[in-house]
C-alpha cells in the first residue's frame, strides 16, 4: 500500500473512531448533567478534568517520543526491540511514581483545588483512571508507532461507549455521582484489555529481545523532555482558567464554562486523532529526506483541516443558546455567554495541528516548547486580568485571543523550519466562506423564532431551530466554496489517488466531481491562481 493510501484510510479510520468516541462521550454528558445536577456532575467532569492534568506530568512525553522513534526506525527498516522495552518500563516507572504522589497529596488537592465536601472522591476517582491510563498508553505508544490505527481506533470507540453505558446506568440504578465515576473507570479497563491482545497480536511478533536500551532511553527520555514540557505547559495554560473558576468562583461558574470548553473543542478533539497519523508521516518523511511528501501533506491537511473546522466554529458561535439549552436545557444557559468566543478559539486551534505535528515529528521540539511558554505566560495574564472583572466571558476572551496567537506563531515557524507552505489564499477564503454561512445562520435562526414563536427556554424549540438552520448553513457553505474554487485541479487529482476506488471513497469521489464541474463556472477560481 502507497504511503498516500496509507495515510488516506488510517485518517478514516482514527477520525471516524474520535467521532463516535466524542458523541458517546457528549451523550454521557447530557445524560449526567440532566440526572445528576450542576454540583455532582461537576465533581465528576472535575475528576476527568483532574486526570488530564496530572497524566501531562506522568507521561512526560515518553508516549509520542517513542511513538517517533519506532516510526523512524521502521522507517529505515531497523530493530525497535530496544525502542519498545524501554519506553514501556520508563513510562511503568514514571506513571507509577504520580499515582502514588495523587494518593499522598489526595486531601491537599481536593481542598486547595475545589471547595465541594466530596471532592476527594473525585481524586481517588483520579488515580484509578491514571493507574489504568499509564499501563494502557505504555502498550499504545508502540502500536502508535507501528501505524497500527485500525486496531486503535477500534479500541478507541471500545473505551468511550462502554464508559457511557456504564456510567449512565450506575447512575440510573441510584449510585449516584460515585457510579458515575465507577462507569468511567471500569471503561478505561475495557481499554487496556483490548491493547494488551492488540500488543500479543501485532508487536511482541517483533520483539527480538528484552533488553533495555541505555542509548534509547537517554534519546526518549530527552526528547520526550521537550515534548512533555510543551504539552505539560499548553494543558496548564488551556486548564488555568477552569482552575481559576473552579476555585475564585462557584461551581455553577465551573460546569457552564467547562461545557463550553468541551463544546467549543469538540472539532479539535475530532481532529487531534489524526496527529497520529501526520506525526508518524512527518517523522519517517523527514528522517528519509522525502521532502516533497513533507510538503504535500502539510499543505494539504492544512488547508482541509480549515475546511472542516472553520465553518464548524462559526456554526456553532452562530448557534450557541440553541445548542446549550437542547442539549443541556436551559438551567446552563449561562454556559451560551461564552460559547461563541470558546467555538472561534477552537475553531482556529484546530488549523494549527498539521504545524505541531511536523514540529515534533521532524525533531525540533524545542520549537514547540518557546511557543507554548510564550503562550501560556500570555494566557495567564490575560486570565488573571479579565476573569476577576468579567467572570467566564473574560476568561473565554482570554482563550481567544492567546490561543489565537499561539497558532498563528506555530504555523510561522512550521514555516520557516521546514520551508513548508501556508496555504493562506485558501484558507481567507475559506474564513470568507465561514463568515457568509454564519451570516446566513444569524438570518435563518432569527426568522425562524419570530414567525415559528420559538422558545428558548423549551429543548424542543431548540432543537426545532437547530434543525432549520444547520442544513441552511451546509448548503450556503457549500455553495461559497464552490464558487471560490477552493478545491483545485491538482488536490482533486492527488486526492482520487490517495482514497482509490473502494466503498468509502465514493462521498469523496462524488464531492470532487461537484468540484470540477463547477470549477470552469466559477468567477473566483483565478483568485488562487494568481
Amino acid at each position: 500500500m502507497s504511503e498516500a493510501k496509507k495515510m488516506a484510510k488510517d485518517s478514516a479510520y482514527v477520525v471516524s473512531a474520535r467521532v463516535i468516541s466524542i458523541l458517546s462521550s457528549l451523550m454521557m454528558g447530557i445524560i449526567l448533567a440532566r440526572l445528576l445536577g450542576k454540583d455532582m456532575y461537576g465533581l465528576v467532569t472535575w475528576a476527568i478534568f483532574l486526570e488530564g492534568i496530572v497524566f501531562i506530568f506522568a507521561d512526560l512525553g515518553i508516549q509520542e517520543s517513542a511513538a517517533r522513534r519506532i516510526a523512524e526506525y521502521r522507517a529505515k527498516d531497523m530493530d525497535v526491540s530496544g525502542s519498545i522495552v524501554t519506553s514501556m518500563a520508563l513510562k511503568m516507572i514514571v506513571g507509577l511514581a504520580a499515582v502514588i504522589l495523587c494518593l499522598l497529596f489526595s486531601s491537599y488537592i481536593a481542598v486547595s483545588l475545589n471547595n465541594h465536601e466530596e471532592a476527594i472522591i473525585s481524586v481517588y476517582a483520579c488515580a484509578a483512571l491514571l493507574s489504568l491510563d499509564i499501563i494502557s498508553t505504555s502498550i499504545y505508544s508502540s502500536l502508535y508507532g507501528f501505524r497500527e490505527m485500525t486496531i486503535t481506533s477500534y479500541a478507541e470507540v471500545i473505551q468511550n461507549v462502554s464508559k457511557t453505558l456504564l456510567a449512565v446506568v450506575l447512575v440510573v440504578l441510584g449510585f449516584g455521582f460515585k457510579g458515575a465515576l465507577i462507569g468511567l473507570i471500569a471503561g478505561s479497563a475495557f481499554l487496556l484489555v483490548f491493547y494488551i491482545y492488540s500488543f500479543k497480536k501485532n508487536v511482541l511478533p517483533e520483539i527480538k529481545h528484552l533488553r533495555l536500551d541505555l542509548t534509547e532511553m537517554n534519546h526518549i527520555l530527552t526528547y520526550g523532555f521537550y515534548l512533555g514540557l510543551s504539552w505539560a505547559v499548553v494543558k496548564v495554560y488551556m486548564s488555568f482558567d477552569q482552575f481559576y473558576i473552579g476555585a475564585k468562583l462557584t461551581m455553577g461558574d465551573f460546569v457552564c464554562y467547562t461545557i463550553s470548553m468541551s463544546l467549543a473543542l469538540l472539532i479539535y478533539y475530532g481532529m487531534f486523532s489524526l496527529r497520529r497519523v501526520l506525526l508518524t508521516s512527518f517523522s519517517g518523511s523527514v528522517s528519509t529526506q522525502n521532502y516533497g511528501m513533507t510538503k504535500d501533506v502539510f499543505r494539504l491537511s492544512i488547508k482541509y483541516i480549515a475546511m472542516i473546522a472553520l465553518p464548524a466554529g462559526a456554526g456553532m458561535a452562530a448557534l450557541s443558546p440553541d445548542v446549550i439549552s437542547a442539549i443541556y436545557g436551559h438551567e446552563y444557559i449561562a454556559a451560551a455567554l461564552v460559547l461563541p468566543f470558546l467555538a472561534i478559539m477552537g475553531a482556529i486551534k484546530t488549523c494549527e495541528l498539521p504545524a505541531a505535528c511536523i514540529i515534533d515529528g521532524g525533531g525540533k521540539a524545542k520549537i514547540g516548547v518557546r511557543i507554548a511558554i510564550v503562550t501560556a505566560i500570555f494566557n495567564v495574564a490575560l486570565n488573571l486580568a479579565l476573569i476577576p472583572m468579567y467572570g467566564i466571558q473574560g476568561a473565554a476572551v482570554a482563550s481567544l485571543i492567546s490561543l489565537g496567537s499561539g497558532t498563528i506563531v506555530f504555523l510561522f515557524a512550521a514555516s520557516r523550519s521546514y520551508n513548508v507552505r501556508v496555504p493562506v489564499k485558501e484558507i481567507l477564503l475559506i474564513s470568507l466562506a465561514s463568515i457568509i454561512m454564519y451570516a446566513t445562520v444569524i438570518s435563518v435562526r432569527s426568522m425562524a423564532y419570530s414567525t415559528l414563536g420559538l422558545d428558548i427556554e423549551s429543548s424542543i424549540s431548540c432543537l426545532t431551530s437547530l434543525a432549520l438552520c444547520i442544513p441552511a448553513g451546509v448548503i450556503i457553505y457549500a455553495i461559497a466554496i464552490l464558487v471560490f474554487g477552493v478545491i483545485s485541479i491538482d488536490d482533486s487529482a492527488k486526492i482520487r489517488k490517495a482514497v482509490g476506488t473502494g466503498l468509502l471513497s465514493k462521498p469523496v469521489i462524488a464531492v470532487l466531481q461537484v468540484s470540477e464541474k463547477t470549477r470552469g463556472m466559477m468567477p473566483f477560481n483565478n483568485i488562487i491562481k494568481s
